[in-house]
């Protein structure tokens, strides 16, 4: 792209200080954010804090293709997010289903959760069926310039579940990562302090969000999250040099 291309991009700030630092400025119209994660990284209650920031001022619609509805709305309340502008369908492992719901509410923002758990007819979680779900969710964002977030669970060696490709379809990619997963696992002390992540009580609640792709802006651009005792993940600002003795 050009120059003149990249400064012509509108972006919608979502109000996640961390997120939209990483995005480059927040969600592009008819561009889809690939979001990974391991298991309890936070990745959901991420997304619903993105719903939350965006819908104070415009519709967004969350696809829950495992939860119902009463128990999407359960978890939201329980970390802060209470917003009648954020629509909820649950069990709909349909992509069609979902993309009609999107043509009903007609978000500026919706959000897919899970991908690997959403199908067009065929298998779940095949390589070819998560590819043809992530066509649908691009090509309908693309059609009415409406922004999409693709929640998916990377397995343990590190790749997208569903689809091995499927990070080439998308126009940005993120990944939220534990920074200490294993339990078991002495705290890096000179990483934290490496990182200017200092002085926090419990470490272990520490999260690293890292672009690996984005069209849209810089790559490999990074932040930092704390999960708080209430579920919530709040933005850190890493120490300055001074501070770090």
């Amino acid at each position: 792209s050009t120059t003149s291309e990249v400064e012509d991009i509108e972006y919608l700030p979502t109000g996640i200080e961390g997120f939209d630092a990483v995005s480059g400025g927040g969600l592009v119209a008819g561009c889809v954010v690939l979001f990974g994660g391991e298991e309890g990284a936070g990745k959901t209650t991420l997304a619903m804090m993105i719903a939350n920031g965006i819908a104070r001022t415009r519709p967004v619609l969350y696809v829950s293709a495992e939860q119902s509805e009463d128990e999407v709305i359960r978890i939201a309340k329980r970390i802060g997010v209470h917003n009648d502008r954020v629509k909820v369908v649950g069990n709909t492992s349909n992509i069609y289903s979902a993309i009609e719901a999107c043509q009903e509410v007609r978000p500026v923002l919706a959000i897919f959760d899970s991908i690997q758990m959403l199908s067009c007819g065929g298998p779940v979680g095949s390589n070819a069926e998560g590819e043809q779900v992530a066509n649908v969710i691009r090509d309908h964002c693309k059609k009415t310039n409406m922004s999409g977030i693709a929640i998916n669970q990377l397995s343990r060696s590190g790749y997208f579940k569903g689809s091995t490709g499927i990070g080439h379809m998308v126009d940005t990619l993120m990944y939220l990562d534990k920074m200490f997963p294993k339990a078991d696992e002495p705290v890096d002390k000179d990483k934290l302090r490496e990182l200017r992540l200092v002085g926090y009580d419990n470490p272990r609640g520490l999260r690293e969000l890292i672009s690996g792709k984005n069209r849209n802006a810089s790559e490999d651009s990074k932040a930092y999250f704390e999960m708080t005792s209430e579920g919530q993940l709040k933005t850190i600002r890493r120490k300055s040099r001074l501070e770090v003795v």
